[in-house]
Parts: C-alpha cells; sequence; structure tokens
C-alpha cells in the first residue's frame, strides 16, 4: 500500500505510512510510536516522519516530504530550523535520550542536494520532541565518507564514525549514544564493507 498523507499532525483512522521497509523507528516519552523514512514498494527512500497513539491506534503524518529520494537540507550544526530535514534513507541507527528526543545517525540514503546519491550517510541529527524540529548536530552531509578515528577511548570534536548502514545502536546507563558495526566505510574512501568499530556520542 503506498502511504495515505493526511494533514500535518493531525490523527485519524484514515491516514497511515502505507507499505514500507528498513524504516526507523522510535518508542518516545511521550508514549507515541514514531517512524521515518524507510523503502517504499517501488525501492524508492523516504524521508517522511510519522506518529502513531497506541490509545486510538491512528497515525499522524507529522512532517519531512511526500516525495520520494529526496536530499536533505542542513543548517548550521546544533541550529534548530524548521527548514531541517533529514534526506531520504533506509538502515538508520537510531536512540532515544533521556529527555524523549530521537536522534539518527546515517543510514543508506541522501545527503545534501549536491551529492550525487543516494550512498552510505554518517550525518547525526536530532528531533527535538517540544519543539516539533530536526536539528542537525553532525557529521558530514554528503556519502560515502570515511570515519576520523582520534586517540582510542578519547571524545573529541575531531572524531566521528565513517559512513554506514545496519549496525547496532542503543543508549547506555549514562545517557551516551552507543553504536557499533554496521556496513560502511571505515578511515578509507578507497572501499567499504562489514565493521566492528565502538562509538559513543
Amino acid at each position: 500500500a503506498n502511504p495515505v498523507y493526511g494533514p500535518k499532525d493531525i490523527y485519524s483512522q484514515i491516514y497511515n505510512p502505507g507499505g514500507r521497509g528498513f524504516a526507523a523507528f522510535w518508542l518516545g516519552a511521550d508514549g507515541l510510536f514514531w517512524l521515518f523514512g524507510g523503502e517504499d514498494i517501488a525501492g524508492n527512500l523516504l524521508s517522511d516522519l510519522w506518529s502513531f497513539n497506541p490509545v486510538t491506534f491512528e497515525w499522524a503524518y507529522r512532517g519531512g516530504s511526500q516525495l520520494v529520494n529526496q536530499p536533505g537540507n542542513y543548517s548550521a550544526p546544533g541550529v534548530a530550523s524548521n527548514s531541517n530535514a533529514p534526506g531520504a534513507r533506509g538502515f538508520s541507527h537510531t536512540w532515544t535520550d533521556f529527555e524523549g528526543n530521537l536522534w539518527l545517525f546515517g543510514g543508506a540514503g541522501y545527503g545534501n542536494s549536491t551529492a550525487r546519491g543516494p550512498g552510505d550517510l554518517n550525518d547525526l541529527w536530532v528531533y527535538n520532541i517540544s519543539q516539533s524540529v530536526w536539528i542537525f548536530i553532525t557529521g558530514n552531509t554528503t556519502i560515502n565518507n570515511p570515519g576520523s578515528y582520534g586517540t582510542l577511548g578519547a571524545f573529541a570534536p575531531t572524531s566521528y564514525p565513517g559512513a554506514r548502514f545496519s549496525g547496532v545502536s542503543f543508549v547506555d546507563p549514562l545517557g551516551n549514544l552507543q553504536l557499533f558495526g554496521g556496513y560502511g566505510y571505515g578511515n578509507t574512501r578507497e572501499s567499504s564493507g562489514d565493521l566492528n568499530d565502538l562509538w559513543v556520542f
């Protein structure tokens, strides 16, 4: 089934995200089930955001493009903007922080409008629940970038994982975002493959 979009933020049993695979998903602190992007029934990549109310059993379209294979729109890092939007993608890594915000890292899809995509991504985003806005945090805005490996065990603003998809992600007891492996790029762009590096944000 194709998505059935309604007005933004309006719940109804009529609206639904349609059939899709490899979408990003979260259980929000607000009790809602959140869904972003994925691959549609024709193999195109999506960049729409939905929420599902498990009390009323209704979906609401919450934002993002209703078109397929769209690039992302990136503000300066850390700046909340209503124009911000992650590009269409699937196989991303997700976390939920202690404040209930939705974190999204990488996946396979589209970077900014200058990137010839799709490809592997290593951009980090957070969706602020209270403001209903995406914030680009850090990483590359183009595709297929290698990681920058600093000193083992040391935090540094110049360190970041390479572009990848289908890894494992979780929040540790301290609220740190942890990421392990996936398929993508290590410390070189020469080739991609299976990864076994562990990162913490």
